[in-house]
């Protein structure tokens, strides 16, 4: 072994046995900590409301102006309560598309949502969709 490879190797030698246990626990510096819940540190935990945004393929067209819906699904005390949500553009359909997932996410930012992910929903009659995951605190 090379002579400059002693003090890295030994270093990592021994970090390794104090990591992996080899080290005798009086000369461990770590100890357990067991956390105690009370009634009062309950009340801290914070609760959360979730909701789902998810684009419907319908789109109307009228004197060159285009209209996409999306739904918000709130999800409280166990139940789901929906909310439609149209946006308009006279460009196209996928800009109408895009004006209404944008006018949804707008909304619940405002309103305090923060969203937290994306996926897919599977729609039998129109296929993959994209759906965006929302959270915000219980006040």
């Amino acid at each position: 072994m090379k002579k400059g490879l002693y003090l890295p190797v030994g270093v990592f030698v021994i970090s390794s046995m104090f990591w992996g246990g080899m080290v005798p626990s009086s000369l461990s510096t770590s100890h357990s900590v067991q956390a105690q819940v009370n009634e009062e540190s309950r009340a801290d935990i914070k609760r959360w409301e979730f909701c789902s945004v998810v684009p419907i393929n319908i789109f109307s067209g009228s004197f060159g102006k285009y209209t996409g819906t999306a739904m918000i699904y709130y999800a409280r005390d166990g139940e789901s309560s929906p909310e439609k949500v149209q946006g308009t553009s006279s460009a196209s359909l996928n800009k109408a598309a895009d004006s209404v997932m944008a006018k949804a996410v707008a909304k619940l930012g405002n309103e305090g949502w923060e969203m937290v992910g994306e996926g897919t929903f599977l729609n039998y009659t129109s296929g993959e969709q994209k759906v965006l995951y929302f959270k915000r605190p219980i006040k």
